[in-house]
């Protein structure tokens, strides 16, 4: 992975605390908690900082989670509010209120099935060349399911990340909004990034 200066990075984290209606195969008892914290920079390249996944009991995930937001103060804190999920994003929020830690959580009710969600939100930007993870003994749990996918047993890591991705902000870094609409437009294809995402892109530019 490059080298990086985190002060430059804007940070974001995702906790899925396991199992839910989306699990697939994991509603067999085979999920396992995950935590993912990504920074974005000027270039829109994603860093993989942290890739926690392991079954872990609820309240040793709920300490993890709190860790995390001090170790990295992400600026968003997402976590799966879906369903029964909701009763715990709601118990990490009165712990950590308790606890006097300020987390800036956002509850997130997941509408699409995992692997939809891993296959066009992770796959375009690592396709792009700007994806970048740690050495791999930094996250092997999260490259032992990213080997494996689709047909691996295993995908939470990968779907706590495409969801950190969506919280990242869309707003253009200063130099791609100096670029006139043709520019951008050919840059963005480039990178591999989806047509409608592109569109988005363009609206942001006068």
């Amino acid at each position: 992975m490059p080298t990086i200066d985190r002060r430059k990075l804007w940070i974001c984290a995702f906790a899925d605390p396991a199992g839910g209606p989306r699990a697939g195969r994991s509603n067999y008892g085979l999920s396992r908690a995950a935590i993912v914290v990504i920074g974005q920079d000027d270039l829109e390249r994603v860093f993989i900082l942290e890739a926690f996944i392991q079954r872990i009991p609820p309240d040793k995930l709920i300490d993890r989670i709190l860790d995390t937001q001090q170790k990295w103060n992400p600026a968003v804190f997402g976590i799966d509010a879906s369903g029964p999920q909701l009763e715990f994003a709601q118990m990490v929020q009165k712990v950590a209120r308790e606890q006097a830690v300020k987390i800036p959580l956002r509850f997130v009710a997941q509408r699409q099935e995992k692997t939809f969600s891993i296959e066009t939100t992770i796959q375009p930007l690592a396709s792009s060349g700007r994806l970048f993870r740690p050495h791999e003994n930094d996250c092997r749990a999260l490259k032992d399911e990213t080997t494996s996918f689709p047909d691996g047993m295993y995908r939470d890591g990968l779907d706590a990340l495409a969801n950190a991705i969506k919280l990242l902000p869309a707003i253009l870094p200063a130099y791609l909004r100096q670029m006139n609409r043709e520019q951008l437009r050919r840059y963005l294809d480039r990178t591999g990034m989806p047509k409608d995402q592109i569109a988005e892109r363009l609206s942001q530019v006068e």
